[in-house]
């Protein structure tokens, strides 16, 4: 199984970028960039992989946690 599956399997997004020509034989081979490309996830360069990426964050909504950030959640007693 190649690393591409694995990571999505684990829900994280591949994005491709940069491909040089002759690399798409070794890539479709792998079966690796086909459905990359039908989702959108192959870019020309990097700074557009990125900016890509950057929409894909959302901020956490909710209560902030209290105490620095980082650290861990508040205990709360049980009763």
């Amino acid at each position: 199984m190649s690393t591409t599956p694995r990571l999505e399997g684990r829900g994280i997004t591949v994005l491709l970028s940069g491909i040089r020509p002759g690399h798409d034989q070794v890539l479709a081979a792998l079966g690796v960039a086909e459905h990359l490309r039908r989702d959108g996830l192959v870019f020309p360069g990097t700074p557009a992989a990125i900016a890509h990426a950057r929409g894909l964050l959302t901020p956490v909504r909710g209560p902030r946690p209290a105490g620095p950030p980082g650290a861990p959640p508040a205990r709360t007693a049980r009763r």
